[in-house]
C-alpha cells in the first residue's frame, strides 16, 4: 500500500520535520521520515503528505519508550448493534458488505497508570482497496488509535477509501509529471518563487547531468573536471552564476542543454570505439595475413 503513493524522499523530511509535534523533532531523522509518510501533490504542485502504519509504530516507539513506557494494541470486533448504528451514521445500503472495528492502544507506566486509546475503524466494498474488509477495517481502527496516542495530525495513508486513494495518486503523478514539463508552471516564475518540489527536482535534475558531463569530459581532455567547472560553464551562456538567478524558463533550458551535451558526448565514445575497432580489425588482418606468409613460405 505505502509503495502505491509517491515515497518522500530526503529533499522533503524536512519539510515533514516541521510538521510534526515539537516532542518529535530532534528525535526523528531524514531516513526515518522518510520511511514514515507517503506524498502526494496537489495541481499548483503542493506536497500533501499521509503518515503509513510504519511510521505510526515508529511514533509510537519514540514517544512511549522514551518514557520507559510499555504498549499494546489490538482491534475488536463491535457487537452488531453498534456496527449497525455505524453503518447507519455512514449511509451505507443494509446489502452492502461492512464492517466496523474498534482500536485500542493500552499504555502501561513505570508506576503501573494505565492510559488507554480507543478509535473505530470500517471498511465497506466501495472504500476499500482491498477486498478484505476485516483485514482493513482492524488496521484502520488501530491506526486511528495510534494517531490519537501519539497526537499526530497526519491522515493515515490507510485511512484512503478506493476511489480517493486511486484518484490521489493518479493525481499525484500526473501533477508530477506536469510539473516536470512546465504544464502548470508561468515560464518566468523566479526560482525562489517556484514550488518546493519543483525546485527540488530541477536542480537534482541538473546536478545528475552535470557529474555524468565532468566524468566524461574528464575521460576526453585527459584531466579531472570538476562539476564546478561544468556547472559554470553552462551558467555563463546565460549570463549568471548560479542557478538561483534564473526563471523558470531558463532552468528548463539549462536542463535541455545540459541533456544535449551529455548525448553528444556519449555519441562521440561511441563513434570513437567504432573507429578504434575498425584499426584493430586492420591490424589483426594484417597480423593474419603476415602469419599466413609464413606458414605457406
Amino acid at each position: 500500500m505505502s509503495n502505491s503513493l509517491l515515497p518522500v524522499n530526503e529533499q522533503l523530511a524536512d519539510k515533514v520535520k516541521e510538521m510534526l509535534p515539537d516532542e518529535f523533532q530532534q528525535s526523528l531523522n531524514k531516513t526515518l521520515i522518510t520511511q514514515a509518510f507517503n506524498v502526494t501533490y496537489d495541481k499548483e504542485g503542493n506536497p500533501r503528505f499521509y503518515v503509513n502504519r510504519t511510521g505510526l509504530l515508529i511514533f509510537m516507539e519514540k514517544k512511549f519508550r522514551a518514557k520507559k513506557a510499555k504498549y499494546s494494541m489490538w482491534p475488536e470486533f463491535l457487537n452488531p448493534e453498534e456496527e449497525e448504528r455505524i453503518r447507519k451514521a455512514l449511509r451505507i445500503p443494509d446489502d452492502e458488505p461492512f464492517i466496523a472495528m474498534k482500536g485500542i492502544v493500552e499504555i502501561t507506566y513505570p508506576d503501573g497508570k494505565k492510559e488507554r486509546f480507543e478509535d473505530i475503524g470500517t471498511a465497506s466494498a466501495k472504500d476499500c482497496y482491498h477486498n478484505r474488509l476485516v483485514e482493513m477495517a482492524s488496521t484502520r481502527a488501530t491506526n486511528r488509535a495510534m494517531r490519537l496516542a501519539t497526537s499526530l495530525g497526519f491522515t493515515s495513508v490507510e485511512a484512503l477509501p478506493e476511489q480517493e486513494f486511486k484518484e490521489q495518486q493518479g493525481q499525484a503523478r500526473q501533477n508530477k509529471k506536469k510539473i516536470i514539463e512546465g504544464e502548470t508552471i508561468d515560464p518566468d516564475t523566479p526560482f525562489k518563487e517556484l514550488p518546493d518540489h519543483t525546485r527540488i527536482k530541477i536542480l537534482a535534475e541538473t546536478d545528475k547531468l552535470f557529474r555524468k558531463i565532468a566524468l566524461k569530459e574528464s575521460d576526453r581532455r585527459g584531466e579531472h573536471i570538476t562539476v564546478d567547472q561544468i556547472k559554470q560553464e553552462m551558467l555563463e551562456e546565460f549570463g549568471v552564476s548560479s542557478r538561483k538567478e534564473l526563471n523558470y524558463k531558463q532552468l528548463r533550458e539549462l536542463w535541455k542543454k545540459a541533456k544535449k551535451r551529455l548525448e553528444e558526448l556519449e555519441q562521440k565514445e561511441i563513434e570513437e570505439f567504432k573507429e578504434n575497432e575498425k584499426e584493430i580489425e586492420v591490424e589483426n588482418l594484417e597480423e593474419l595475413k603476415n602469419l599466413q606468409e609464413e606458414i605457406f613460405k
